[in-house]
């Protein structure tokens, strides 16, 4: 299709252009820093963060969260599991499978942490610290509209 006949304004489609192309800048860059395991990606290392916030976490929550199929979330837990970052627990429904990060996992998701404060901060520092808080409230609207 071509980019004149999107049934949007220019300004939404520039606004939208834009925040694709930060998300793939700051990918990349966490991308790079983050891979030194095998199964170490940036899905995982989402995936340690959410079950680290919550201490417990399905995989089925886990999916819907990070926008994975069950199955593509599943892979993902079995890679983590050979890794020695989680550990999975048997639910109240016998159906339900939910996972808590072990002792490896929670210090690798603290160096995962670590490494993406160190990758993000050059790029937030450029902000005022005005800016800084408009783009906190922003992003934290774009995350929570995403996980409901």
């Amino acid at each position: 299709m071509c980019i004149m006949h999107i049934n949007s304004s220019p300004k939404t489609l520039k606004t939208a252009n834009l925040l694709g192309a930060v998300a793939g800048l700051v990918n990349n860059r966490l991308e790079e820093e983050l891979k030194v395991h095998p199964n170490a990606n940036s899905t995982a290392s989402a995936a340690l963060n959410v079950i680290g916030m919550f201490g417990v976490c399905s995989i089925g929550q886990l999916a819907k969260g990070l926008c994975l199929s069950h199955s593509a979330m599943v892979r993902l837990t079995e890679k983590m599991e050979l890794s020695g970052w989680v550990s999975r627990l048997a639910g109240e429904d016998k159906r339900v499978v939910n996972l808590e990060l072990t002792v490896s996992g929670k210090k690798h998701l603290r160096d995962v942490l670590d490494t993406r404060l160190g990758t993000l901060k050059p790029i937030v520092s450029k902000l005022s610290a005005t800016h800084q808080k408009q783009l906190e409230k922003i992003l934290s609207l774009l995350i929570e509209d995403s996980v409901r």
